[in-house]
């Protein structure tokens, strides 16, 4: 991927802001039900506003990859802020299961937000022998078996 263009606001400066961000959440990542714990879950928007940015900047940030001889654009770099992110992803998805599950927040918004991690909200009616497959077509549903 080329990098070449407007220089990128992205560099080592920003990585510590990303992980004060994180950082409330992480404490509590496992003692959810502590009411010291953040009531909310971590999201890119909440950083890129904490980074003072756009949204588009940050989700093109996680296309970056390192640039022999870049200073910014270090493998170093690259690689903890793509990490920030993914602990980011990561804490979405257990702050959401738990509170989701718990009650704490509302179901059709914990759903949305699990979905995004790859939960889905579907029944498998497909039974062990296979008499309860569904039908390809309406026309096969109303065949007489013979």
């Amino acid at each position: 991927m080329s990098n070449a263009g407007q220089p990128t606001l992205f560099g080592e400066h920003l990585l510590p802001e990303i992980e004060d961000y994180l950082k409330p959440y992480a404490d509590y990542a496992e003692d959810l039900d502590n009411e010291m714990a953040p009531s909310g879950i971590p999201t890119l928007a909440g950083v890129a506003l904490r980074l003072n940015i756009g949204k588009s900047t940050l989700s093109s940030w996680r296309k970056l990859r390192p640039v022999d001889g870049d200073p910014v654009l270090t493998c170093e770099n690259v690689s903890q802020f793509l990490q920030l992110i993914d602990s980011l992803e990561f804490l979405q998805e257990v702050y959401t299961a738990h509170r989701g599950l718990t009650g704490g927040y509302n179901p059709t918004i914990a759903k949305l937000v699990m979905a995004r991690h790859g939960y889905a909200d579907k029944v498998d009616n497909i039974s062990s022998d296979g008499s309860m497959s569904p039908k390809r077509d309406f026309n096969d549903f109303y065949q007489d078996d013979e």
